[in-house]
């Protein structure tokens, strides 16, 4: 059982340690106890019954917030592989700064593809302490398909730091794997910086992946910028309008509060003729905000 204890609950005021202002914006103060190695692995274990549910849910992670150094012990002693990957995941998902450290440790004990859950749970915490360490993986030698390039994007993109804006370029305009280039483009959307504008632009018409053309698309719509509204409008007759490309322009534009964007929207959809490329956009639009004249 991991309910924290209140002020009047005496079955732990042992090894109940108060913590404020560490966990985050959302609870001022947490009240922590420490749990042994196996009830870490049972608590981490545990679903709600049904084999096909997720171990990690948002209610476990606050839970999990109550136990951070019983957590970390286990990462750090492995006793089980998995319980301590498990644990890995909570503490980055948990965001609690003390385990910045524990947890890059953890990124350089291991090589290849064992790498992947460490660099996912820095991004995860956070921590702009994590971004050279991350950036630094990208200096690495990598094999083509070795999804380094990929999670290192999305870790960067968790953390929203414009520091990382620069690499995230290179991993888009250079990396041979398509998937670090469409993560690089999300996470560029993510943090929005002007920088990255012209780069997405160029992904987006000229990328030879369709998957990076489309996120690049996606990152487009964030960034709140003339060019890049001018750059999806204009490729908006260029496209079927039952593609996944044509979705990902309208979901974009759907993004901007300027009235072009919405009057580019509204042309494309009185344009349509197919019954259910007209219902997937007024879909779109309605998410928007925006009030086709019919269905």
């Amino acid at each position: 059982d991991l309910s924290r204890p209140t002020s009047t609950d005496t079955t732990n005021t042992a090894s109940a340690v108060s913590t404020t202002g560490i966990i985050g914006a959302a609870s001022t103060s947490i009240v922590e106890k420490t749990i042994t190695r196996d009830e870490v692995c049972e608590f981490l274990m545990e679903t709600d019954g049904d084999s096909e549910s997720e171990r990690i849910t948002p209610d476990k992670i606050e839970e999990a917030k109550s136990v951070i150094p019983s957590l970390i012990d286990y990462m750090q002693n492995r006793e089980d592989g998995f319980c301590a990957s498990l644990a890995m995941d909570v503490l980055g998902r948990a965001k609690d700064k003390r385990a910045f450290e524990p947890i890059l440790a953890e990124l350089y004990k291991v090589q290849g593809s064992q790498r992947i859950s460490p660099i996912q749970a820095l991004g995860n915490l956070g921590d702009p302490r994590a971004l050279a360490p991350l950036i630094s993986e990208l200096q690495r030698d990598r094999t083509p398909h070795d999804q380094i390039g990929y999670v290192v994007a999305g870790a960067l993109g968790g953390i929203k730091d414009a520091r990382a804006v620069d690499p995230l370029i290179k991993l888009l305009q250079n990396d041979k794997d398509p998937s670090a280039r469409y993560e690089a483009a999300t996470s560029l959307g993510k943090i929005k910086d002007r920088r990255a504008i012209e780069p997405l632009i160029v992904a987006f018409q000229t990328d030879s992946n369709d998957n990076v053309r489309d996120y690049a698309a996606e990152a487009l719509g964030e960034m709140q910028d003339p060019r890049a509204v001018d750059t999806l409008v204009a490729a908006l007759p260029q496209e079927r309008a039952d593609s996944g490309r044509f979705g990902f322009i309208m979901r974009a534009l759907g993004k901007q509060k300027d009235q072009y964007s919405k009057n580019a929207m509204i042309a494309a959809y009185k344009m349509l003729k197919d019954p259910s490329a007209k219902s997937h956009l007024y879909a779109i639009m309605k998410d928007a905000g925006i009030a086709p004249v019919d269905k």
